[in-house]
């Protein structure tokens, strides 16, 4: 077991034939019953910021009482044509493996001997934001068992087709002529929810009752108008609740990882979901795109 600080320790789970690699990471007082986060970094599918959209954010909300578990998920294919359904559909059973891992391992003394199952709370960055959607739709259909996902809080998730990256990359002109085309999937577990009505009319059902979606104000990479603000726009549609906060300075960028803009407002947010006592809401700049 590692100390990560003083007030946080964390241990590696090593990848097994069936679970990716996962860290646990857990205050050195948690609570008896700790309730539990399952968060899932960023990185395009093309890598996993284990660390900075992982760890960090654990120990972060560590003080709040959860103990979480890191999911170091398989990456796909090299190269955009790779983020096709048939490619992210691994990912996707990898994440709901290290989910059934962490409902399995209720009573493990590893952590603690008594999870709070009641209350599991996703956090996705960028690409992990939606492989959260994806797990909460996969959840929804076949967990039977359990208790379902209770919240889950998304930071600058990707939302529709990742031409994105390739601007990035210098072949936004080639996309802009050619990308509906090559990534229109009607697939189920296509990667582009925003390009595809259908497949966000049968997303929002499988969401949990409370959500929150957080931009920042800098992100060129993923800009919330084509990602995150459609989203929001359809949950509020149906009549779903929904905080949403699009806040920082303009040069904060997609990939920051923890920040100040919505580090302790999304404390706020699960204290508030998950029925926590103590702390008090954060004031932040928080505009409507």
């Amino acid at each position: 077991m590692k100390q990560c600080n003083a007030t946080c320790t964390e241990f590696l789970l090593p990848a097994t034939e069936t679970l990716p690699p996962i860290t646990f990471v857990s205050s050195t007082n948690p609570p008896p019953n700790p309730k539990v986060l399952l968060i899932l970094p960023g990185g395009g599918y093309q890598k996993v910021m284990v660390k900075k959209e992982g760890t960090v954010i654990a120990n972060h909300f560590s003080s709040l009482g959860f103990v979480s578990f890191v999911c170091d998920y398989p990456i796909g294919p090299r190269g955009t044509m790779s983020l096709r359904a048939k490619n992210v559909e691994p990912i996707i059973s990898s994440a709901a493996r290290t989910l059934e891992f962490i409902r399995e391992s209720k009573e493990d003394e590893r952590f603690g001997g008594n999870l709070d199952l009641t209350s599991i709370s996703l956090i996705g960055f960028s690409a992990g934001g939606h492989l959260s959607l994806c797990l909460c739709e996969h959840d929804k259909k076949h967990n039977k068992t359990y208790p379902p996902i209770y919240a889950t809080l998304l930071v600058y998730p990707t939302l529709r087709s990742p031409t994105c990256w390739c601007i990035a990359g210098g072949l936004w002109i080639v996309l802009s002529l050619f990308g509906k085309k090559i990534f229109k999937d009607k697939n189920e577990h296509c990667y582009c929810y925003g390009c595809n009505s259908k497949a966000m009319e049968r997303l929002i059902p499988s969401l949990p009752e409370h959500v929150m979606c957080v931009t920042v104000k800098g992100d060129m990479l993923l800009p919330a108008k084509k990602h995150s603000k459609v989203l929001v726009k359809k949950l509020e549609e149906e009549g779903r609740r929904v905080r949403y906060l699009h806040g920082g300075p303009f040069w904060l960028y997609h990939g920051c990882g923890l920040h100040g803009c919505w580090g302790e407002e999304g404390k706020f947010f699960l204290r508030q979901a998950c029925n926590i006592e103590g702390g008090e809401e954060k004031k932040v700049d928080d505009t409507r795109i």
